[in-house]
C-alpha cells in the first residue's frame, strides 16, 4: 500500500530532484561504510557492500520509474493527439467551413471538446446558446445553428460573454468573414463584483445579455482560472434564472481539480442534475437535468 501510493509521488519528481536524492542515497552509503570501517572493521566489506547495494538498486527504481513515467506519458499523448485528430474529421463533416478555423487546442478549445459541444447542439435542434468565453467554439457553434436553420428551419442563437474588448473584436471580425454574424452575438462583458451568498465574485457583466433569454445549452470555457480561486462557479448561481427546463451544462477543463470542486457545488446546490464526465484532453463536464 506504501509503495503504490509513493511510485506516482516519485515518478513525478523533477529531474535535479531525482539526481539529488539519488547522490543523497549513495552518500548515505559512503558514510556507513566509513563508520563501519572505524567501529566494525572485521566485517566491514559485507556492510558496505549490503549499504551500497541497497543504495543503488534505490537510484535504479527511480530511474526505471522515470522511465515507465515518459513511456506512459507519450502513450497519453500519442492517445490525445489520435483523439482529436478523430475530432477534427468528425467537426469538419458537420461544419463544412467557408474560411479556415483558428487554432484549436492549448489556450483554444481542442477538437474532442468541440466535438461534445456539436453533439449537443445537433441533438437540441433549433435553441439558444450561452458560451463563457468566444472563440473557436463561436465559430462552430455558428455554422451549427446555421446548418440545423437550413436543413430544419427556425432559428437559433449563440450569446457568447467576452470580458477583454481586443478579443471581442477579433471574434467578431472573424464571424463576419465566416458569414456567421446573424447567428451569434459576442456581448462585451467585463468583469465586475457580483453577490453570491455573501461573498464577492468577478465574474461577467450580465448587463448585455437580453432578459428574455432562455438558455438551452451553457457552454462555460471562461473566465480564466487565474481571475480567483474556482473561477468559473459563479456561472450556474448567475444565469440558473435563465436556463430552460431541460437545459444543459457542458463545462471545459474538468481535467483540474479546482473544476471538479466547482461542478460539486453545483451539484451540492441542486441535486436535479446528472452529471456525465468524459475523458476529453483536458477533460469535460456534461450535466443535464
Amino acid at each position: 500500500m506504501f509503495l503504490s501510493k509513493l511510485k506516482p509521488r516519485l515518478a513525478g519528481l523533477q529531474d535535479r530532484v531525482l539526481l539529488g536524492l539519488a547522490a543523497l542515497l549513495l552518500s548515505a552509503a559512503f558514510v556507513v561504510g566509513l563508520i563501519e570501517s572505524q567501529l566494525l572493521e572485521s566485517i566491514f566489506p559485507l556492510f558496505t557492500l549490503a549499504a551500497f547495494t541497497t543504495a543503488t538498486l534505490l537510484v535504479v527504481w527511480l530511474l526505471m520509474l522515470r522511465v515507465l513515467a515518459g513511456q506512459q506519458a507519450v502513450r497519453e499523448s500519442g492517445r490525445r493527439d489520435a483523439q482529436n485528430t478523430e475530432a477534427l474529421f468528425s467537426l469538419y463533416q458537420l461544419v463544412q467551413p467557408r474560411r479556415p478555423l483558428p487554432m484549436m487546442r492549448g489556450w483554444a478549445a481542442s477538437p474532442d471538446f468541440l466535438k461534445v459541444m456539436a453533439g449537443r447542439i445537433l441533438e437540441r435542434g433549433a435553441c439558444t446558446i450561452v458560451e463563457c468565453g468566444s472563440g473557436t467554439s463561436s465559430l462552430v457553434s455558428g455554422y451549427l445553428l446555421e446548418k440545423l436553420q437550413t436543413e430544419h428551419g427556425g432559428g437559433g442563437k449563440l450569446y457568447s460573454f467576452e470580458h477583454e474588448t481586443d478579443y471581442a473584436k477579433q471574434s467578431r471580425t472573424q464571424l463576419e468573414q465566416h458569414g456567421l454574424a446573424a447567428f451569434v452575438d459576442v456581448l462585451d462583458a467585463p468583469l465586475v463584483t457580483h453577490q453570491i451568498d455573501g461573498k464577492s465574485w468577478l465574474w461577467y457583466d450580465l448587463s448585455p445579455l437580453p432578459d428574455s433569454v432562455v438558455i438551452d445549452i451553457l457552454v462555460i470555457d471562461g473566465p480564466p482560472s487565474i481571475t480567483q480561486p474556482h473561477a468559473r462557479y459563479p456561472a450556474l448561481p448567475l444565469l440558473e434564472k435563465y436556463l430552460s427546463k431541460h437545459a444543459v451544462i457542458i463545462l471545459d477543463d474538468y481535467i483540474r481539480a479546482e473544476d471538479k470542486e466547482v461542478v460539486a457545488r453545483w451539484m451540492a446546490r441542486d441535486s436535479a442534475w446528472t452529471l456525465t464526465e468524459l475523458a476529453t484532453e483536458k477533460g469535460t463536464a456534461v450535466l443535464v437535468r
